[in-house]
């Protein structure tokens, strides 16, 4: 992120990630979407340890982890408990297996 100018968006997203991921919500979402931890790493381009850390609480995501791992995640509920978990869960890969 050398060089990018960081806006008030980009630091509100971050803010949500990580307390996503504080209260246990991202892994709720991880799996709700039936990814295994190898394959949003995958996706978000960071290893899979780096995942596993941020899931337990371990560290947090940096800036451009949290970044990195709002895109793929951005259309999923904010809170996968609710009602809206009941319709037909699509693959963050786009994938409707």
């Amino acid at each position: 992120m050398a060089g990018t100018q960081v806006t008030a968006e980009m630091l509100a997203t971050v803010s949500t990630v990580r307390h996503l991921f504080a209260t246990g919500d991202a892994k709720k979402m991880r799996e709700w979407t039936h990814l295994s931890v190898r394959e949003l790493a995958r996706l978000v381009g960071v290893s899979h340890t780096s995942l596993v850390r941020w899931e337990a609480g371990v560290n947090a995501p940096s800036l451009t982890g949290a970044l990195a791992w709002s895109k793929p995640c951005r259309n999923l509920p904010a809170y996968v408990g609710s009602a809206s978990t009941t319709c037909r869960r699509t693959r963050l890969s786009g994938d409707s297996s």
